[in-house]
């Protein structure tokens, strides 16, 4: 038997084994994409997913490889028939759009990073968000591998629903208890520290209190006080009650299809809508306690896209324009006035949610006008991943009091995070994403999937990885990891639940178009969960659905796939060896020095800091902390040794805070954490020493953090106090009065934690008056 006959023997042998081809990859899919919604991947840009998306990219080598040795089994290459379509077709179709638009998106993110290396900026920060933008690539590819085929794309959209529930079970515990006890042990421990007692117990509070940067007194604490005593607004494994909402959105939407699909259908089961109904007031009701309006809004357009579609398909033809607005409008208003009404009753949603609205979107013209000055400083390649609060407190209005790590729209951001580049990516992303919804030609079936296989396998793989991954970070366990294992769990229960409702072709491009409108007024670029979802729910909404059978078989593919896996292993490695084990190396070091710094060890986590800066080099914040130490250090013990010290200083001391101070600047000349310790120091120095030189370089670098942040009051006072000790008396003069305007500012828009303090005030009017200081 010639090579030939073998292998149309071995393939004859599987039959339609390709039928069940990607089991494995969809479990991948599921276990990684899974584990995306168990951490505050809002802390992405300082690397703590890094880990997922080294896995991201070594999973989709995997299944290239993998896909490879299938097609070598059958003496050819599997592909779909995408592959065979008229190029020009393909780049005008939704698919087209959206993959062509990711791609691009992607190379912008690489070129702005380029750029931050070229510049200046944080390095750490542009390299850590393009590394995850390119797994969040890797999750798009993977994706539309497998959502070519109707049961996988049911699955994903059934996992995405259950993940819903699980989070949202998450909120609502926080809402009703996690909250409580918080208060409780605060008033506890802080009712101790007011009244003193045992000292080694007031010692281990303190230090609690630094490790979780609770304030001790000021306006700071009150600040602090006023949100932990009345906030109810869940957040789920998140850090922003806006990031829960906004998957609690999409999956709601993604729910709402099955349902309304299934009211239409002629043989409507009533006991099959128990479990999704009950689904749905879980999911409806933790977005209502989110009180995020933008999620609130993408929800009423979504469910509106879901609603004219559906009429669309029902009667035939094109029905009354005002009759089906009007139907739509009913159908969304009257159930969220329901909810409302029962949050006012019950306590949860009080009137300023309302009332405050407006102020709300004003505040979001403040961000877009500071980001507009990002864009215009930095047209064509932005401010780069991570990159945006630096340049953008030199642009931020007075009346804003927030420095934002974003511009809260997902458009400008793309522009600031990625350039024109990234601009132009993002919006053909959208335009696929509104075209698939425009789409009415498209598939229906009555297939149900039972998601229990490589859903169930997938989650479970991703309990494993998370815990496993907590473990060996030296994470100790608490009982809120419990409610991780029950989110999964209810994630896998409801996905099997409500992949019985029939399948809705609309609601994941209506879910996408819901996703959008909630970041066009929210953060969303740095918090990587939000990138996944969107790039699911695009290759979801735009991918056509092709029955495995009809799958064509090209052999040319073959080297295409090795080529590609090549390269994406290659990726793989680099996420690895430049991002996550710096990284990784660096913060067990940071760890170990804030320990020592806590302990009083000043010596130990400076040589604890050094380590860190050796082991991740494109790290500011590790810089940071070393001028802090050692500058904390040298002037406290000669502050100890003798207090009336007025010259005499030790060159070499001042030589080593001056080389640490340099490097933290050049680290990232951007921000201005280098520059104010650095003046903060000088002016210390000047007091300690009565030298002229110190006071002079202290001013310098005082004239660089108020360019760079003009609308800081404070630091306005900081340099009419310097600029006055330097003998500038004009300038000085002009600081002050700086000072006082914006400080009148604050005062009417209520900006409560800028406000100047009284020996600030005392201070300013001083210099104002013409009295010395």
């Amino acid at each position: 038997m010639n090579r030939a006959s073998m292998k149309k023997r071995r393939a004859g042998q599987r039959g339609h084994s390709r039928g069940t081809i990607s089991t494995g990859p969809l479990t991948v899919l599921v276990g990684l994409l899974s584990c995306a919604f168990l951490w505050p991947s809002e802390g992405a840009s300082n690397g703590d997913g890094l880990h997922l998306s080294f896995l991201w990219l070594a999973g989709l080598a995997g299944v290239l490889l993998w896909q490879r040795w299938q097609m070598s089994l059958d003496g050819s290459g599997a592909t779909t028939s995408l592959r065979h379509r008229r190029h020009v077709e393909f780049l005008t179709s939704a698919d087209g759009l959206v993959m062509t638009g990711l791609v691009v998106f992607l190379l912008g993110t690489w070129l702005s990073t380029w750029q931050v290396f070229e510049v200046s900026g944080d390095r750490r920060a542009a390299v850590n968000l393009a590394f995850d933008w390119t797994a969040i690539t890797a999750c798009a590819c993977l994706s539309r591998m497998l959502v070519v085929d109707m049961p996988n794309r049911r699955a994903v959209v059934c996992l995405l629903i259950g993940l819903g529930v699980g989070v949202a079970v998450y909120g609502m515990w926080q809402s009703e208890v996690f909250y409580a006890a918080e208060a409780d042990a605060y008033i506890e421990q802080r009712r101790m520290l007011d009244e003193g007692g045992n000292p080694s117990e007031i010692v281990r509070i303190q230090q609690e209190f630094a490790r979780k940067e609770i304030p001790l007194a000021g306006v700071a604490r009150q600040l602090y006080e006023h949100r932990l005593l009345n906030s109810t607004e869940p957040f789920g494994p998140f850090a922003l009650a806006n990031t829960l909402a906004g998957i609690l959105a999409v999956s709601l939407v993604l729910l709402c299809g099955g349902l309304f699909s299934e009211w239409h259908t002629k043989n409507r089961r009533w006991k099959r809508l128990i479990v999704p109904l009950v689904t749905f007031a879980i999911i409806a009701w933790c977005l209502v306690l989110t009180k995020s309006r933008t999620a609130w809004a993408g929800t009423a357009v979504g469910l509106a896209v879901l609603l004219w579609s559906q009429y669309r398909r029902r009667d035939g033809s094109s029905p009354s324009v005002v009759r089906t607005v009007i139907r739509i409008v009913l159908l969304i208003v009257i159930p969220a006035v329901l909810l409302f009404a029962v949050g006012i009753f019950v306590g949860t949603i009080d009137k300023e949610v309302l009332l405050e609205s407006p102020r709300s979107l004003q505040f979001r013209f403040f961000y877009w006008i500071g980001a507009a000055g990002v864009i215009a400083d930095e047209p064509l390649l932005g401010a780069g991943p991570g990159n945006f609060r630096q340049l953008y407190l030199a642009h931020k209005p007075v009346e804003s009091s927030e420095a934002i790590l974003d511009p809260h729209n997902i458009l400008l951001d793309a522009w600031c995070f990625a350039g024109i580049t990234g601009f132009a990516g993002m919006l053909l992303l959208v335009a696929g994403i509104v075209r698939s919804a425009k789409t009415t030609s498209r598939e229906t079936s009555d297939l149900k999937v039972e998601p229990s296989g490589s859903i169930a396998a997938g989650l479970t793989g991703c309990l494993i990885l998370h815990f496993s991954w907590l473990w060996l970070s030296g994470w100790m366990l608490s009982g809120q990891d419990l409610l991780v294992i029950v989110m999964v769990v209810l994630a896998g229960i409801c996905s099997i639940f409500v992949s019985r409702l029939p399948w809705n072709p609309i609601a994941p491009a209506a879910a996408a178009i819901t996703l959008l409108v909630h970041l066009l007024g929210a953060g969303g670029l740095q918090i990587t969960v939000l990138g996944f979802l969107l790039v699911v729910l695009a290759t979801l909404s735009a991918s056509p659905s092709v029955p495995m059978r009809e799958i064509q078989l090209e052999p040319r593919m073959r080297w295409n796939t090795t080529l590609l896996a090549v390269a994406v292993t290659l990726m793989a490695a680099a996420t690895l060896f430049w991002g996550l084990i710096p990284v990784l190396k660096a913060r067990v070091q940071q760890g170990l020095g804030q320990q020592q710094l806590r302990m009083g060890d000043i010596d130990g986590a400076l040589r604890s800091f050094e380590l860190a800066a050796a082991a991740d080099s494109l790290s500011p914040t590790m810089r940071q902390h070393i001028t802090q130490a050692v500058t904390y250090s040298l002037i406290r013990q000669k502050r100890l040794k003798n207090p009336q010290m007025t010259s005499g200083w030790p060159l070499n001391d001042v030589h080593r805070i001056e080389s640490m101070c340099a490097d933290s600047i050049q680290s990232d000349t951007r921000r201005i954490g280098g520059w104010l310790s650095r003046a903060r120091i000088y002016r210390q120095l000047y007091r300690l020493t009565n030298e002229s030189q110190y006071i002079e370089k202290c001013v310098n670098d005082l004239r660089q953090v108020v360019v760079k942040h003009p609308t800081n009051a404070g630091f306005q006072v900081e340099l009419a106090v310097g600029e006055q000790a330097a003998g500038e008396a004009k300038r000085s003069l002009e600081a002050a009065k700086k000072s006082r305007e914006i400080e009148a500012v604050n005062q009417v828009w209520g900006h409560s934690d800028q406000y100047l303090s009284e020996g600030n005030l005392k201070t300013i009017d001083q210099i104002i008056n013409g009295e010395s200081q």
